[in-house]
């Protein structure tokens, strides 16, 4: 399996991919399945690969097939903070690393483009995520939101700075 960014002609795909994966895990994701289901193909292109773009979309393949997605845009009004988006893996998929690639990969993305924070939001439930994002170095920041999709249901926010250890370089 590898990962690699969205490129342009592949909206439609990533379309039905994020559908998929709203279907799998609908208390992961903050927009619900009727909200999502509004964003077109043309909608999603956006998030392909090209220069100047402040989002970006990450796939992880395996043959020809789309196992996992990963997002993140650059803060507006912000430019040094990168917010992280939508990552889900297939469930055969799961278990083979690809959560830890999918940040490495959207934090290279960030500080390619001067970001020095990543965050996001995680569904407090979602034991598996947090314990995944601790162990890469994330913080709950104390900021909570309902899901759109569940209001009964909170995201925390976690973050991490993404600048470079000094001691670690």
């Amino acid at each position: 399996m590898h990962i690699r960014a969205l490129r342009g002609g592949e909206g439609a795909r990533l379309r039905q991919l994020r559908l998929a994966a709203i279907r799998d895990a609908p208390r992961a994701f903050f927009w619900s399945l009727d909200t999502e289901s509004g964003i077109t193909a043309q909608q999603w292109e956006a998030w392909a690969d090209e220069p100047g773009n402040a989002r970006g979309m990450f796939v992880a393949e395996e043959d020809d097939a789309w196992v996992g997605m990963a997002g993140c845009s650059i803060r507006a009004g912000d430019p040094t903070t990168l917010d992280a988006t939508g990552m889900w893996v297939t469930p055969d998929a799961r278990g083979h690393g690809l959560g830890e690639r999918f940040v490495e990969a959207i934090e290279r993305w960030g500080r390619a483009r001067g970001a020095e924070r990543m965050e996001f939001a995680v569904t407090e439930t979602n034991d598996i995520a947090i314990a995944l994002y601790r162990r890469l170095g994330f913080r709950p920041t104390g900021r909570r939101r309902a899901l759109e999709s569940y209001p009964q249901l909170t995201g925390m926010f976690m973050a991490k700075s993404l600048r470079a250890d000094p001691v670690r370089g």
